[in-house]
């Protein structure tokens, strides 16, 4: 999560690019790559989501495929509204995210 808001601050442009164009390029022979990828990284998301269910740290009631998507989309599309000159660094919204997976946002 953290390498994700990174690269979002980083590189906002080719983030927003790849989320607006992807299923078009990877359609296109030449860019196979690209789909390639994506299910590589699902794949390692996946893979980390199952192990973590296995050994009690992670609920194991959750459905691997839709929590990975619940994280994807919700920190992807931070490039929407993400100022990387703003006052909120990457850094610090990925320690907001991890809060809100980790806790939730009712109060305890």
């Amino acid at each position: 999560m953290r390498s994700s808001f990174e690269i979002i601050h980083r590189t906002p442009h080719a983030v927003a690019l790849y989320q607006n164009e992807a299923n078009f390029l990877g359609s296109t022979p030449e860019f196979a790559f690209v789909t390639k990828a994506s299910r590589e990284v699902e794949r390692i998301w996946l893979d980390v989501l199952r192990a973590g269910a296995e050994s009690g740290d992670f609920r194991p009631e959750l459905d691997p495929t839709t929590t990975y998507r619940f994280i994807r989309d919700g920190v992807w599309s931070t490039v929407r509204w993400y100022n990387p000159r703003g006052r909120l660094q990457h850094g610090s919204l990925a320690d907001q995210y991890l809060a809100m997976l980790d806790g939730g946002l009712l109060s305890r």
